[in-house]
């Protein structure tokens, strides 16, 4: 088998990513898998499945340069080709039939069916957060400018168009959600028997029982990265709000970067959020988990019903910690609601959450707390690697 990781590098989708190549080696335990990705990639994966107890004796490293941030789009168009070349010579050559690619860019699938054409391999890939774009309006909608340019960009650069090319029963789209093939199925209805949906790949760890609400003061994680499109105007209302009570019990801490130079200099200057996670940058794994272990809550404040075609990756870190959302709904989260009951909190305000901040920091519910996680462990009960093993 050939797994193939293009664009990520150091520790950007490692977590998922490793998981899923912990499923393919519990599937197939005596099948070598080719893992063509960067080293520090590599290096990343390798050590979350050794932390996790998977043998990955089978794996073969085949060092690539990932895209990675490199120029968009038009350099793409001649990377993914090589890429794409690459694997279908290296299966041909070898005599391998099963290929997984981790990432699904838009130039690299219309290669991938292409090449389709002329050799029947099988082929699964992974669709991330590019599938946003295939609601090509409500996409363009979610920015506060350009919204013409990136209609535009979305439609030509976007994967609505590959998606709806050609229809190969060889080729297999993977996505973390039933919700999410629903919604896409909703926009593009020939991927209905293309599209394997299955639960975040996620390496769930036990945790130690943990003491909410310790000396009377609320701590709140905004878990995973933070930027202008998805949650700062929603956050710097809340932290604004906050900052107007005095002798405030609460302190927030950021487990992710910030992506705005503006927003992380305010925050640098509040005294209820905690300064040593605060960066531009992507934080240590390590820093990571323990602001979100040390927090009550996890704070999720993106845009109302967001993530209908992609997966929430902060929500699944909150959930391996066992912390219960305070959220803005949104579709990915709502379907775990819905299927495993009160796990938090959800709003269609940013102002009904923060009065419901101020109702557990002066009333702190530790009964419903510990129901909420409770639910939260079912998820990790249910939802675990030996689950999604054989939906692959």
């Amino acid at each position: 088998m050939i797994i193939v990781e293009h664009i990520k590098n150091g520790n950007e989708h490692s977590d998922g990513n490793a998981s899923l190549i912990g499923l393919h080696l519990l599937k197939y335990p005596t099948k070598k898998i080719h893992l063509f990705s960067g080293l520090e990639h590599y290096n990343s994966i390798i050590n979350i499945l050794k932390n996790n107890n998977i043998n990955y004796s089978n794996i073969i490293f085949h060092e690539i340069r990932p895209f990675g941030n490199f120029v968009r789009d038009y350099k793409l168009i001649i990377f993914d080709f090589k890429i794409a070349k690459m694997v279908f010579d290296f299966a041909l050559q070898e005599n391998i039939n099963d290929i997984l690619f981790l990432y699904t860019s838009t130039f690299l699938l219309y290669y991938v069916k292409y090449f389709s054409l002329f050799y029947k391999f099988n082929i699964k890939m992974v669709l991330h957060g590019d599938l946003e774009r295939i609601d090509v309006m409500n996409y363009a909608k979610s920015f506060d400018k350009g919204k013409i340019i990136q209609f535009f960009y979305a439609l030509l650069f976007g994967l609505k168009i590959p998606l709806n090319l050609g229809n190969f029963k060889n080729l297999n789209y993977i996505v973390y959600s039933e919700s999410i093939k629903n919604n896409a199925v909703k926009i593009l209805p020939k991927l209905k028997k293309q599209i394997i949906a299955i639960p975040h790949p996620y390496f769930y760890q036990e945790q130690q029982e943990y003491q909410a609400f310790k000396n009377n003061k609320l701590r709140l994680c905004v878990v995973g990265l933070s930027s202008m499109r998805k949650n700062i105007p929603s956050l710097k209302y809340l932290i604004d709000e906050l900052n107007k009570i005095k002798n405030l019990n609460i302190s927030i801490i950021f487990a992710g970067k910030i992506i705005d130079k503006k927003f992380l200099e305010y925050v640098l200057n509040i005294n209820f959020i905690e300064k040593f996670t605060l960066s531009n940058k992507s934080i240590a794994t390590e820093i990571r988990d323990e602001a979100i272990k040390n927090s009550d809550y996890a704070l999720l404040t993106y845009k109302l019903d967001s993530y209908k075609l992609i997966a929430n990756g902060a929500f699944m870190d909150a959930i391996n910690y066992e912390k219960p959302v305070l959220a803005i709904r949104n579709n990915y989260i709502e379907n775990y609601f819905n299927k495993y009951g009160n796990i938090g909190y959800m709003f269609e305000t940013i102002e009904d959450l923060l009065k419901k901040i101020n109702d557990i920091r002066n009333n702190f519910p530790i009964d419903e707390y510990n129901l909420q996680v409770q639910n939260i462990r079912k998820i990790k009960q249910t939802e675990n690697i030996n689950y999604s093993v054989k939906l692959i």
